[in-house]
């Protein structure tokens, strides 16, 4: 890819994002955080009567997507109120593409956990956003894998949080 082509998938500065995908994006995100501080409610507290445990970092994700979904929905919201929606030529186009890759990513990232194991699907999620959002093949490479042996170290080692192994590739030793 050449430095022109790179430069095309770049958004002008003065091109807004559509907002009513702002704002269905924004809810798809608040309501995940909302199942994910469900989901986390059930794993068991290491210390009784508090929350402190396996489902802490989940529960503060949930929030985190939540609160900020909700924001971006609101936003966005307001936007579309004020100024309506974005013409058709007026959209970047690789935004769509981008949002593809990153929700569906999510998706593939929950149901390959468990086969591929968290630094496969890790690595292969982070190269795909990053290569989605235009970088280049070896920056984004070297980002994936900076990602995902810094998280791996982060949850594994050092909040012992057991992160899935994989079956596919279990006699690795990460």
């Amino acid at each position: 890819m050449s430095l022109q082509d790179e430069d095309d998938l770049l958004p002008p500065p003065d091109v807004p994002s559509p907002p009513l995908l702002d704002v269905a994006l924004g809810l798809a995100y608040a309501v995940g955080g909302a199942g994910l501080i469900v989901a986390s409610g059930a794993f068991p507290a290491m210390v009784p009567g508090t929350i402190v445990g396996p489902g802490l970092m989940p529960m503060l994700c949930g929030a985190i997507f939540l609160i900020f979904g909700a924001v971006l929905s609101l936003t966005a919201f307001q936007r579309y109120r004020r100024d309506g929606n974005v013409t058709e030529g007026e959209v970047e186009r690789g935004s769509l593409p981008f949002a593809i890759v990153l929700m569906g990513g999510l998706v593939a990232v929950v149901w390959l956990a468990d086969y591929l194991g968290f630094v496969v699907v890790s690595f292969l999620y982070s190269l795909a956003v990053t290569l989605a959002g235009g970088a280049r093949w070896i920056y984004a490479a070297i980002l994936a894998l900076s990602v995902t042996m810094l998280t791996y170290v982060l949850f594994s080692n050092l909040m012992r949080v057991p992160l899935p192994r994989g079956s596919l590739l279990a006699g690795l030793p990460f």
